[in-house]
């Protein structure tokens, strides 16, 4: 069941890419694209703002397209050739310059100055935990110094709606970090992140190489890698000038390396995500603990004690030696066996699993490499038996509770819409025959959580509408942050809140909720009212 605090904090989200086997796509057209001059397609409907958005991140390739052919596969380059405007409203030079004069900007914290001075990466920054300055950057981008601006959707609204679609649609965190390097420089070494990147060049241009990975880390690496030296690489097999108006997507594990041509500059803006969002971890922070618990607590199988002395045969220097091993070995048996014999053999490990279980080998035996190689594989053999059998107790549904109470923890608030009001319809305490429906349902979550000993249901209604933008992606305090919670004994209204998941964005009648539940989840900022139409 789902806690009211987070159990992971998957802050780091910095640019990042994948190994590809085959080569970037590269999308171009004359004609002038749909949404260039545009802010941002953002609009008020949540689920087709959100899609609408991505769609338009990545546009003239599809949605659909991107995910067969692209994503965690290969690098993508669209080109947009005729619209240099395209992300002109999310975040800007003048934007970034705009932010320094105007809010506290700490080195380390919110920019970070640096260059590649000899093949390694040298910082530029000013003491820890000093404001950064205007003059400060624009002097140091006249040395040739780049300057990383992290999580600009702090300070910038458009920046804050791209990042609350894209966590909407993809039901993940995404961070932010902005890019600006002056002519004829490089900013960071040679290297590859552990998260999916999109850089949106929004100003100038820059010259992008990406490489396979000179370690044998294999694709979809888990980590960040270390700086590499332009020596340590192969020939790239992407060398291409990202252009005002393109788009770069790099898998993670995508060695990349950018530079700046004499004469110009570039300011691109990196939005990432998927920072440790695998199926490995999703089994080993949530699914396997969980289900681990479940069945000890209610399979005797599990509570059973190991054999007594197993570290005797069990160990990768403590195997017996045989006749066929040693066989095996000397290359005198072709370790195929024929099916009569693979079944003898599985029946006699499945009779031993139950004797070696309780009793080790003893006496002469225990010097007896045919009896320690029984008792090796009945071991084995019941380790497997019981991975087979923890399946049964995995609790998928529960495991999407905790995942989801844990970003909408750590997420994005709710960026403003046009033409919104703080209350979002009629207040449901003054009127009793409304209409509801959630504002987002990408902002809550619904669980349902029992007591173990009094066996009492709570129905919790946890929501992102109070957490703080300033907050978004800083790692402070991360891991004691919690969403807003509304907690409703029992579970009477579980039924009206799944409706609204189920009819959104339609409406439902308040009466389903009752109007003290409307009333409080209307406070909280998290539901939408209207007065029915006439008749109703």
């Amino acid at each position: 069941m789902p806690s009211k605090r987070p159990s992971t904090t998957p802050l780091e989200a910095a640019s990042g890419g994948k190994k590809s086997k085959g080569g970037p796509a590269a999308s171009g057209h004359k004609k002038k694209a749909a949404g260039t001059g545009l802010k941002l397609p953002l609009g008020n409907t949540a689920t087709s703002c959100s899609e609408k958005l991505f769609a338009w991140l990545i546009h003239p390739v599809t949605v659909e397209q991107f995910f067969e052919e692209y994503w965690e596969k290969k690098p993508l380059h669209v080109k947009r050739p005729d619209a240099g405007d395209y992300y002109s409203g999310v975040w800007t030079k003048a934007m970034a310059e705009k932010t320094l004069a105007k809010h506290e900007c700490r080195f380390g914290e919110s920019v970070n100055f640096a260059r590649v001075e000899d093949g390694a990466k040298v910082m530029h920054n000013g003491e820890e935990g000093e404001k950064a300055t205007v003059e400060y950057m624009q002097e140091r981008f006249e040395d040739g110094v780049s300057c990383q601006f992290m999580q600009p959707q702090r300070f910038s609204k458009p920046c804050h709606a791209l990042m609350e679609r894209l966590e909407n649609y993809f039901g993940t965190l995404w961070g932010a970090n902005s890019y600006l390097t002056p002519a004829n420089s490089v900013g960071f070494a040679p290297h590859y992140d552990d998260v999916e990147v999109f850089m949106l060049q929004t100003e100038g241009s820059k010259r992008w190489r990406l490489y396979d990975s000179p370690d044998d880390d294999g694709p979809l690496p888990m980590d960040y890698s270390r700086d590499y030296t332009e020596k340590e690489l192969a020939l790239p097999y992407f060398d291409e000038v990202i252009e005002q108006g393109d788009l770069l997507y790099i898998p993670r594990g995508t060695v990349h390396f950018g530079c700046v041509s004499p004469g110009g500059y570039s300011h691109h803006l990196t939005v990432s995500t998927y920072y440790h969002n695998s199926w490995g971890e999703l089994l080993q922070n949530l699914l396997i603990p969980g289900a681990l618990a479940k069945a000890m607590k209610e399979d005797v199988a599990f509570r059973e004690g190991v054999p007594v002395n197993w570290m005797r045969y069990m160990g990768r220097l403590m195997a017996p030696v045989t006749a066929e091993t040693a066989a095996r070995e000397a290359g005198e048996d072709d370790g195929d066996a024929t099916a009569e014999e693979e079944d003898d053999s599985s029946m006699a490990e499945e009779e031993e699993v139950e004797k070696v279980a309780r009793v080790p080998p003893q006496g002469e035996t225990q010097a007896d490499p045919e009896a320690l190689m029984r008792a090796r594989k009945a071991f084995k053999s019941h380790v497997k038996e019981l991975i087979a059998k923890l399946g049964e107790y995995v609790d998928e549904d529960d495991a999407a509770d905790q995942t989801a109470v844990d970003f909408i923890a750590l997420r994005t608030p709710p960026a403003p819409r046009a033409g919104e009001t703080k209350t979002h319809g009629p207040s449901p305490a003054a009127q009793g025959n409304l209409l509801v429906r959630w504002r987002n349902p990408a902002w809550v979550r619904v669980a349902v959580e029992s007591d173990v000993e009094t066996m009492e249901s709570t129905t919790l209604i946890f929501h992102c509408a109070d957490n703080k933008i300033s907050q978004h992606m800083m790692s402070d305090d991360a891991s004691k942050r919690t969403p807003g919670t509304l907690e409703i004994s029992g579970v009477d209204k579980v039924a009206a809140l799944s409706e609204m998941y189920r009819v959104w964005p339609d409406w439902i009648d308040m009466q389903k909720l009752g109007q003290g539940l409307t009333t409080s989840l209307w406070e909280e900022g998290v539901v939408q009212t209207k007065a029915p139409p006439e008749g109703m």
